[in-house]
Order: C-alpha cells, then structure tokens, then sequence
C-alpha cells in the first residue's frame, strides 16, 4: 500500500496503475514535496514533485531547467518528464 494516495488521474496519465510498489515521501526542500515512485516491473525509480497552488508554472519550469542541468551532467539525478 503506498503512503501516498495517488490520484487515479495520474496513476493512468503516465500508466502506472497496477505499477505502483512503494511511495515515500523524501525530507528536505521547502517549495514543494517530494515523493519517490517504486514500480513493480523493474523501471527506474519516479521523482514526484508536488507544489502548493501558490507556485506560478513559471516557478516550475525555472526550477525545472535548473534540475535538468544536473540531469545531464550527473547520472544520479533524472531527467524531468
């Protein structure tokens, strides 16, 4: 049972229903919080950000650019979808 609910909207948008193995919540960041996805057919681990209304798209896909900069360069870090 994952200790976060997913919303079936999301759960079929990116096809994960029936995936989902575990969902933990990371520590840490103040802008938003941040889940990790296990699925159970052996893909990489999902990164679930989740930001409070408040944020503007424009806060998103700045930090976003910014995440991804570090996705190119560090393996350890995924690429946003």
């Amino acid at each position: 049972m994952p200790a976060l609910p997913l919303p079936p909207a999301l759960l079929e948008r990116w096809r994960l229903a029936g995936r989902v193995r575990s969902v933990e919540r990371i520590a840490g960041g103040e802008l938003k919080d941040v889940y990790r996805i296990d699925v159970a057919d052996g893909s990489p681990p999902l990164c679930l950000r989740l930001y409070p209304p408040e944020v503007t798209l424009e806060t998103v896909a700045s930090e976003l650019r910014w995440v991804d900069q570090f996705a190119r360069r560090l393996p350890e870090v995924p690429a946003s979808i």
